[in-house]
């Protein structure tokens, strides 16, 4: 065994600590002791951040409030796929049944415990990402965006998000216009 290696229970309770000493409101069933959920408001849409723990792996999930119709979800997947083959820190789903997007970053504990530090640059990065990307996926959704085009947007708009994080153009709460949790501060301080 290396010195690495330490037994990692259940970090959801310390994660729900964490975002309630922040002021973020979280909702935790007493039946499913390994999902704890949030709201939280972005520049353009709302959207509830689900925390699971499953097999060592801290997942943040959050769907956009919109649903895909029938005849948009080809574009929609190729734009998603083109996503996730060029970002990879973020998961983009597409449902097939009902058409519901979502983004999702995993945060593994193999390696290191989780603390206030990752789990905000994961939350960071599951929102920003979100709202950047959300214009050029809604001009896909809408047909004005091939998603060959878009990608190229979306990738533009995150390499200039991340410029203006790294000249300190933009504040950890307001980056991009996302009016992001408190919990993320400690990314950039």
């Amino acid at each position: 065994m290396s010195s690495s290696s330490y037994t990692i229970s259940n970090p959801l309770p310390l994660i729900a600590g964490w975002l309630k000493a922040r002021g973020l409101e979280i909702d935790q069933s007493d039946d499913n002791p390994d999902f704890l959920y949030l709201t939280t408001e972005l520049d353009n849409f709302s959207t509830k951040v689900s925390v699971e723990f499953a097999a060592d792996v801290v997942h943040l999930y959050a769907l956009y409030p919109l649903k895909v119709q029938r005849r948009r979800r080809s574009a929609a997947a190729a734009f998603l796929h083109l996503l996730n083959a060029s970002l990879h820190h973020l998961q983009w789903l597409l449902d097939p049944n009902d058409g519901g997007i979502a983004c999702r970053v995993n945060l593994d504990l193999f390696q290191r415990p989780l603390d206030e530090l990752i789990l905000g640059r994961g939350l960071f990065r599951l929102l920003e990402g979100m709202d950047v990307v959300a214009p050029a996926l809604l001009g896909v959704l809408d047909g004005r965006l091939v998603p060959t085009v878009a990608l190229e947007l979306a990738k533009s708009s995150l390499a200039e998000s991340l410029r203006r994080q790294q000249t300190g153009a933009s504040s950890p709460t307001r980056s991009g216009g996302v009016a992001l949790p408190a919990c993320i501060d400690p990314l950039v301080n």
